[in-house]
């Protein structure tokens, strides 16, 4: 599969997430990075999932992905010191 058919994911879990369906946006995210693993948009949203889902350390996992590749990333930063 193509890098659009992850972005096609991607749309389709930030549709659910508006929804507050985090689970389901979950599995669009994982889905999209199955195809794409250097997605970082994808990393940062399946953090922001885990963090409503209340599971920090699957988020700070997604979080810490982009900080390998952008450590200066602000937003990615920002939701880390919101864990702790």
């Amino acid at each position: 599969m193509s890098s659009e058919s992850a972005k096609n994911l991607y749309q389709l879990g930030n549709q659910e997430f508006q929804n507050q369906r985090y689970e389901a946006a979950l599995k669009y995210f994982e889905q999209a990075l199955a195809l794409q693993a250097e997605f970082m948009e994808a990393h940062y949203n399946a953090g922001l999932c885990y963090l409503k889902m209340e599971n920090p350390e699957q988020a700070l996992a997604q979080f810490t992905i982009i900080l390998q590749k952008h450590p200066d990333h602000p937003l990615v930063l920002q939701q880390m010191a919101r864990v702790y």
